[in-house]
């Protein structure tokens, strides 16, 4: 999902599509966008991604009103928007939310744009690793208060919608008369008759049964100066029309600027009053999992570091934890995994009001492998990162080229002035160094733990790979600095 060039970063926007819950479709360029920041790179040709990003960022805090500097920094985050949602897709899930509905609450934090930067530095940080960290924090602060139940149940969604929005999503989705008319009323008598109910222990507004949406199509036959005779059944398909048009129009919501919705942005920055930060709910749970880790054995806690965070194969580590077979070193990782399960269900089920059915369970537990995997690794990430550190400035810069901008090894060697060859030289001559740095610190860190292990070569090969792809090369250079 990459987008190639920057003109691509600033002026395209994801399309999703709702029916199926697919994130992964095609970019679609906004022609106001793409002609806009056409011009503007041709007066400032050699100019960076990361400039650019700071250049509408300072925009848009400057001058709320600057529509296209609203879309274009708008559009360079629909990634971050992205990523985010498939890091966290299984908490979405504890929710029963699906990945569009996250990608959308996404989007809605990332237009709040004084709420997101509110405390930015320009000078130390990198606009995307910023914001990455912040509307992940948004996300999860809306999920644990509960908001995203009446946010994104359809009864709520056409509840909290106003009659123009819904004549203008209608009318761009091509809806014609005399079906049109009878969305309009339909939305009306269902906004003037339906009682808000809520299953007992759920957030959710649920939506009306067999007989309120009989006594809704009575109103409407009131209503309707033909009193055209219509059932509940009917009813009911007119509103799924309205749902779908607006989530249609919502998901196309920043496609093109002529749609750019004002109103909503402005919604939320009147109500950007002093709240807990955005990140506490995600930070309550991580204290409960770090707790629960932190009562483990010392030969527990180095199994799940060695297992799940280097990811070592099992079967190689068994010898050392005294196992014999792969099998019992992995019933003893799924123990583990249900101490830090039962605490993180307790805290749930208090905190969150998730009842404790064998799925919720299930999706909890994806919760704490996620958890599980990148807490562990977060050591090792660290023994590379500091590794990395001690490389040149322009080693860092070549490997932020070739692996951060996913540049071909052709243009990063013509940039940096040496041959192809020479750089794949360079770029191997790294990764064994840090390859090398890191078996030195685990080997020191767990003496005898990768005696006659196979695989491990292989996986810390692969756990190095991984950090370069991913590392964030911003940060690096101005620990540098």
């Amino acid at each position: 999902m990459k987008r190639k060039d920057i003109v691509e970063q600033f002026s395209t926007f994801l399309e999703v599509d709702d029916r199926n819950d697919y994130l992964d479709n095609r970019w679609q360029y906004s022609p106001r966008l793409r002609n806009n920041i056409t011009k503007a790179i041709a007066i400032t040709p050699n100019a960076s991604e990361e400039y650019w990003a700071k250049h509408w960022l300072k925009q848009n805090l400057q001058n709320n009103e600057n529509s296209l500097a609203r879309g274009h920094l708008a559009a360079y985050l629909e990634e971050v928007c992205y990523w985010t949602i498939l890091k966290i897709s299984p908490i979405l899930s504890v929710y029963n939310l699906r990945k569009v509905d996250g990608f959308l609450m996404a989007r809605e934090a990332a237009v709040n744009v004084k709420k997101i930067f509110k405390t930015y530095d320009f000078k130390t940080s990198a606009v995307k690793t910023y914001a990455q960290i912040r509307i992940r924090g948004e996300v999860l602060h809306t999920l644990g208060r509960g908001r995203e139940g009446d946010k994104y149940s359809w009864p709520a969604l056409l509840r909290n919608t106003g009659k123009k929005p819904l004549e203008k999503a209608l009318k761009n989705a091509g809806i014609k008369e005399p079906e049109y008319t009878r969305c309009c009323l339909a939305f009306q008598c269902f906004k003037d008759k339906y009682v808000p109910t809520r299953k007992k222990g759920s957030q959710k507004l649920q939506p009306p049964a067999p007989k309120q949406l009989e006594e809704i199509a009575l109103f409407y036959r009131q209503c309707h100066p033909k009193k055209e005779v219509i059932t509940g059944g009917k009813i009911q398909e007119l509103l799924d029309i309205c749902v779908r048009v607006l989530k249609e129009t919502s998901s196309r919501r920043f496609t093109s600027l002529d749609d750019f919705d004002l109103e909503r942005e402005e919604f939320a920055e009147a109500n950007n009053y002093d709240e807990p930060s955005a990140s506490d709910e995600w930070g309550q749970v991580n204290s409960v999992l770090v707790g629960a880790f932190q009562k483990l054995t010392k030969t527990e806690k180095e199994m799940l570091e060695l297992a799940m965070g280097l990811n070592i194969n099992q079967g190689d580590l068994a010898p050392f934890f005294g196992y014999k077979e792969q099998y019992e070193i992995s019933r003893e990782i799924k123990r583990n995994r249900k101490e830090l399960l039962k605490a993180f269900g307790e805290w749930s089920a208090e905190n969150l009001g998730v009842k404790l059915s064998s799925q919720k369970l299930g999706n909890l537990d994806k919760i704490v492998k996620e958890w599980l995997e990148y807490y562990c690794a977060h050591p090792f990430s660290k023994v590379v990162k500091s590794a990395l550190l001690r490389e040149s400035p322009e080693t860092i810069t070549i490997l932020r080229q070739h692996f951060g901008g996913e540049k071909s090894l052709a243009e990063v060697a013509n940039m940096a002035g040496v041959s192809e060859k020479e750089l794949k030289r360079k770029l191997k001559q790294v990764k064994e160094s840090l390859q090398q740095h890191l078996a030195s610190r685990v080997a020191e860190n767990y003496p005898n733990a990768l005696d006659n292990c196979l695989s491990a070569d292989k996986s810390i090969a692969k756990f190095v790979e991984v950090y370069l792809q991913t590392a964030p090369y911003a940060i690096l250079k101005s620990n540098r600095n």
